[in-house]
């Protein structure tokens, strides 16, 4: 295996051929099909199936349902939860009756579930061929070979079991169990990107400077060879900007063996006076990937936001200048037992930006790719993270699926210039007593708090080997738990951004933020009723604006801030847009 590097001269006055860059791709200005129906940057550029219709679902764990025996197959549509009586118990069967077009029959195969939560078994004609532990992140099955035993037209059946969570607390946040994203069939060329690479696209942008004048990006790329002889594959990556110019161009040679694999790095020039990507100003490039081999051509790409963020001392700092942030919350899930849809996410962002916030926690999910475009393309720089949440039982395998979910959450999502803070722990209750547990390199008995601790030790240490230009946060409302109480009075966000915490710290021991979230689908007349919104005051004298709750329960509003009374929806939109003005 060998590799050469060939950088090429920008070539500002060269559109690539079949890219509609910027604007004209824009999730925000498409319906709220096409939204619920966008293709991951992962398979955008490739040939690809929406598998979310023609499915039937079942409740019945024995062989009937792998075998498709005759039990109570019902019709199902993606996105879906089961929302029965029993609570969403567990297991699930989904099948669906599968047609392979002709003109793939020489190509790779895939399976990508965007989400199968918690734990998901994927089948072809009652052979298992792939399963997944974690309902927020996706995955995708290599099927060429049980697809490819079927003659052209054939049918094959696509049986997925999805089943809770393996362990309390290590779930969707959903409370229920389902196929709640996207299903597709995709298909690449023989040698191409990497598809099974923890789901990500198989192509990394690393901003290696950025400056006013010059900025400079760096491309890893992940080439397989699945093809039955050696190839040399041709490797390009371009940078084009909103307009669809090619602003920064570079090339790589690469030779593989027979299921071989290799990691290509592209050094490019420099883009010229560079776009910056700010809330204020989010402007997206994108790069664009190709590799080309005697199989054909693989594409991939994925949006650049170019964009540095900072803290000195106690300041937030974003692209060099000190930023003042607004921010508030977004839960995407809900207690209906409903799939929320891309659409009804991205309503709630833009219900969000609307309101005056420039950063948004999206918590318990991981998001799916169409909900964090939305938040490119809006401005908002967003806290993401992943389960686990709620009530935990330590064992077993617990720590390592966790942290396997981590990775995913980075890999699959770090293109994304509105992630700003990666989220490794939410709200995990802890049981009271001691317990043995071997979480990675932590071994024998430990307390509760201490297994905790470690496990946000080992989430920080995990993101910081893969992402380490952002910072980590971990949640919990553990109170038993003397290390948990501090983290979620003041968010805690590792050491990199000690000034996002500021606008929640209050009295030593005691929380100082009121904070409650937008839920997804709601239209600014149900906030009154709600109370669901508030926007806490950036760093400085201002003062939180605290949003009470009509439901005790739903209050978060202990400490120095307390419960305020309710606003209109009008004067709180005010509020916030004076806040906003303020920070600004």
């Amino acid at each position: 295996m060998t590799t050469s590097q060939m950088p090429a001269r920008p070539a500002r006055r060269g559109v690539l051929s079949g890219l509609t860059a910027g604007r004209a791709e824009s999730v925000l200005a498409q319906p709220a099909r096409a939204q619920n129906h966008r293709a991951p940057h992962a398979i955008r550029r490739r040939p690809r199936r929406l598998l979310d219709e023609g499915w039937l679902v079942a409740r019945n764990d024995g062989a009937a349902a792998r075998h498709h025996a005759a039990v109570a197959w019902r019709p199902a549509t993606l996105p879906h939860l089961d929302a029965t009586p029993e609570g969403g118990a567990s297991p699930i069967w989904y099948r669906r009756a599968l047609h392979v077009p002709e003109a793939w029959r020489d190509k790779r195969l895939f399976l990508l579930l965007e989400g199968a939560g918690d734990l998901a078994e994927v089948h072809v004609d009652g052979h298992r061929v792939g399963g997944h532990v974690g309902g927020s992140t996706a995955f995708a099955v290599d099927v060429t070979e049980p697809l490819g035993r079927h003659a052209p037209g054939g049918e094959a059946t696509v049986t997925v079991r999805v089943d809770g969570a393996r362990h309390p607390g290590a779930r969707t946040g959903h409370g229920s169990a389902g196929l709640h994203r996207n299903v597709w069939l995709v298909a690449t060329e023989q040698v191409h990107l990497a598809l099974l690479d923890h789901g990500s696209p198989g192509v990394r942008v690393e901003t290696v400077a950025l400056g006013p004048t010059r900025g400079v990006v760096r491309v890893h790329g992940r080439v397989v060879n699945d093809g039955a002889a050696e190839t040399t594959a041709r490797v390009r990556s371009r940078v084009l900007d909103a307009d669809g110019v090619v602003v920064a161009d570079a090339r790589a040679e690469v030779r593989l063996a027979a299921g071989d694999a290799a990691d290509v790095v592209l050094e490019l020039p420099a883009i010229e006076r560079p776009h910056l990507w700010s809330p204020e100003a989010p402007y997206l490039y994108r790069v664009s990937t190709v590799v080309d081999s005697e199989h054909g051509r693989d594409r991939v790409d994925t949006p650049l936001g170019l964009r540095h963020l900072g803290a000195g001392g106690a300041e937030f700092r974003l692209n060099g200048a000190p930023y003042r942030l607004v921010p508030t919350g977004l839960h995407g899930d809900g207690a209906d037992g409903r799939a929320y849809t891309d659409a009804d996410r991205i309503r709630g962002l833009e219900l969000v930006k609307r309101l005056g916030a420039n950063v948004v926690r999206l918590t318990h999910d991981a998001s799916s790719p169409a909900v964090l475009e939305a938040a490119d393309e809006l401005g908002l720089l967003v806290w993401q993270e992943v389960p686990p949440v709620g009530p935990a039982a330590l064992a077993g395998a617990f720590a390592e699926d966790h942290l396997a979910s981590v990775r995913e959450m980075v890999r699959q999502l770090a293109h994304h210039p509105s992630v700003a803070v990666w989220g490794t722990l939410d709200e995990l209750t802890l049981p009271a007593s001691g317990l043995t547990v071997r979480p990675g390199d932590v071994a024998g008995e430990a307390p509760p708090s201490e297994f905790a601790r470690e496990l946000v030790r080992l989430g920080d240490e995990l993101v910081r080997a893969e992402d380490p230009t952002r910072p980590t946060a971990s949640v919990s409302d553990d109170t038993r738990a003397p290390w948990a109480a501090p983290l979620y009075q003041a968010w805690a966000l590792g050491h990199l951004y000690p000034s996002l915490a500021l606008p929640y710290a209050g009295a030593p021991g005691r929380p100082g933020r009121a904070e409650e979230s937008v839920t997804v689908g709601a239209g600014v007349e149900h906030l009154a009723a709600q109370g669901t919104l508030l926007l806490a005051s950036s760093p400085g004298p201002d003062r939180a604006l605290g949003v009470g709750s009509p439901s005790p329960d739903r209050a978060h509003t202990t400490g120095d801030g307390g419960s305020k009374p309710h606003r209109a929806p009008v004067r709180r939109r005010r509020a916030a847009g004076a806040l906003h003005r303020r920070s600004a």
